[in-house]
C-alpha cells in the first residue's frame, strides 16, 4: 500500500523530535531502543481517517476501513487494537476531529503537527465512552466554506470547467467542502496530512520499570489535555449559579446555552471560526487562485472560514447561521429573527459580566475562576448585515476589529466581501487583542 507503511522508531523519531519533542524525549528516555515500530500514514485532504467511528487508510483514490480484508494482515494486526481510531501523532497539515448527527454536524477539536489524539479510547477502553458512529475525522478542516455564494450555477459551471469535474450543487455551507475536495481531487497540488500511528505494542501494559513509566506518562498527557472535560459538570453548576443572578434580561433557553458555549469558546474548548489565509488547515493557496477566476467577474473574494481556537487567534466567531454548539435543540433561526437574538445574547453577555466582575475569588474554585475571567478580558461584538443600534454592529465594520481580516483584504484590493451572506446575518465576534478592540 503506497500512502502507509512501518517504519523504525529510528526513523520515525527524525520526524516526531520536530513535531513534537516532548513526546520525542519521553520516549528516549524511558524505552530508549525498546521503542516498537510505529505506522507513517498519508492522507490527501479531505479524506477520512475516522468515518462513523471506524479508523480508514487511504490508498489508491479510496479510503479502506482499516479492518478491511483487502488491508494486508501484518498492518490490521498491529494497528486493529483500536474501538475505534489508534493513537496517532500529526505530523503534517492538520486533522479535524467532528460529530455527525444528522442533519447537523459539529466541529470538536483541530489537531495541528505535533498534537497526539486517540489516547482516551485506548489507554483504558474498559474506561472510555469514546466509541460511537458519530465520530469522524478528516484530513485538513471539514468545517470550511465561503461567507460568498458558491450555490449559483455560473459559479458551479465556472468550476466544473476549470476541473473538468461535474459537481453537485450544494445545499448550504457545510457542502462547500465537497467542492473544495473535488477541485483538489484533480489537481497536481501536493497537500497531504501525514500520521504517526503506534502499533499496539506501545499501549501493552507490561511489568519493566521502564515502561510503566512511559504509560503513566501517556496517563499524564490524557489527564491534562481533558482537563475541560473533567470538570465540564462542575462549569456547568457554576454557570447555572451565576447566570441565573442575571438582571433585566430575559433567561431564554437558546440564549443560556448559547452563552454557555461562547464561554468554551473563549477559553479554547471549543472552535470557534476564523478567517482563514493558510495552508495549515486547507489548501488554501490552490484554491484561492481557482475561486478568484470564478469570482472575478463580479469583485468578490473568495474568503475562507475555517474552525480555530481563540488561544491561537486574536478574533474567533460564532454564526447564529451555523449552529456548533454542542446543544442539540439550539435550531437555525431565520434571518429575520437574528436581529434580535444577537441583540438578547449582547445584553445578556453584558448582564453575566457585570455578575462575574461583582464576585469575589472565594465564591469560584480556581478553574472556575480562570474560565471566568477569560471570558471577562474577551470583547464579544455582535453583529449584522442589515442592521446596526447600540447593541449591534454592521458587518461592514468586521475588518476595524479583525486585524488578520484587514490584511486579507489589503492584499487584494480590487475584491469585496460578500457582507450581505448569512453567516454575516447574526454574527458575534470573540477578540482577544485589545489593541485591535
Amino acid at each position: 500500500m503506497n500512502f502507509i507503511e512501518k517504519i523504525s522508531w529510528l526513523d520515525a523519531s527524525k520526524i516526531i523530535e520536530e513535531a513534537n519533542r516532548e513526546f520525542f524525549n519521553a520516549v528516549n528516555k524511558y524505552l530508549g531502543k525498546q521503542a516498537p515500530d510505529v505506522y507513517l500514514a498519508k492522507y490527501p485532504y479531505g479524506e477520512k481517517l475516522l468515518n462513523n467511528g471506524v479508523a480508514m487508510i487511504y490508498d489508491d483514490d479510496n479510503t479502506i476501513p482499516i479492518n478491511s480484508e483487502i488491508v494486508p494482515l501484518e498492518i490490521r494486526d498491529d494497528l486493529c487494537y483500536s474501538p475505534t481510531i489508534p493513537v496517532g501523532i500529526v505530523i503534517k497539515k492538520s486533522i479535524e476531529l467532528y460529530m455527525d448527527f444528522d442533519p447537523r454536524s459539529i466541529p470538536f477539536g483541530i489537531f495541528r503537527a505535533g498534537d497526539v489524539f486517540g489516547l482516551n479510547a485506548n489507554l483504558r477502553k474498559d474506561a472510555s465512552f469514546d466509541k460511537g458512529d458519530f465520530w469522524q475525522i478528516s484530513a485538513g478542516a471539514r468545517h470550511t466554506f465561503l461567507t460568498t455564494k458558491l450555490s449559483a450555477n455560473s459559479y458551479l459551471g465556472k468550476i466544473s470547467r476549470e476541473i473538468k469535474t461535474p459537481l453537485i450543487k450544494p445545499d448550504n455551507y457545510l457542502d462547500h467542502w465537497k467542492v473544495f475536495k473535488a477541485i483538489h481531487s484533480v489537481s497536481d497540488t501536493e497537500w497531504e496530512t501525514q500520521v504517526i500511528y503506534l502499533t499496539k505494542d506501545w499501549l501493552i501494559d507490561r511489568e519493566d520499570l521502564n515502561w510503566k513509566a512511559f504509560r503513566a506518562y501517556l496517563f499524564e498527557y490524557s489527564w491534562y489535555k481533558n482537563r475541560f472535560w473533567r470538570s465540564s459538570y462542575l462549569h456547568d453548576l457554576a454557570y447555572s449559579g451565576i447566570s441565573a443572578q442575571c438582571q433585566n434580561v430575559q433567561q431564554k433557553l437558546f440564549t443560556n446555552r448559547t452563552v454557555k458555549h461562547l464561554i468554551g469558546v473563549c477559553n479554547s474548548m471549543y472552535p470557534g471560526f476564523i478567517f482563514s489565509d493558510s495552508d495549515e488547515l486547507i489548501p488554501y493557496t490552490q484554491l484561492f487562485g481557482v475561486l478568484c477566476d470564478v469570482y472575478g467577474d463580479d469583485g468578490y473574494l473568495p474568503n475562507f472560514i475555517t474552525p480555530g481556537y481563540c488561544s491561537d487567534n486574536e478574533a474567533v466567531y460564532y454564526s447564529l447561521a451555523i449552529n456548533t454548539s454542542l446543544e442539540s435543540y439550539l435550531t437555525l433561526s431565520k434571518h429575520s429573527r437574528r436581529t434580535n437574538e444577537v441583540s438578547e445574547l449582547i445584553r445578556f453577555i453584558d448582564s453575566l459580566k457585570r455578575v462575574i466582575a461583582n464576585m469575589t475569588l472565594d465564591t469560584l474554585q480556581n478553574n472556575e475562576h480562570k474560565m471566568l475571567e477569560k471570558f471577562l478580558k474577551s470583547k464579544i461584538v455582535g453583529f449584522h448585515c442589515k442592521h446596526e443600534s447600540y447593541d449591534l454592529v454592521n458587518s461592514s465594520e468586521i475588518p476595524s476589529y479583525d486585524r488578520k481580516l484587514r490584511e486579507i483584504i489589503s492584499s487584494k484590493k480590487d475584491k469585496k466581501i460578500a457582507y450581505n451572506s448569512a453567516f454575516f446575518s447574526g454574527l458575534l465576534g470573540v477578540f482577544n487583542n485589545e489593541k485591535d478592540c
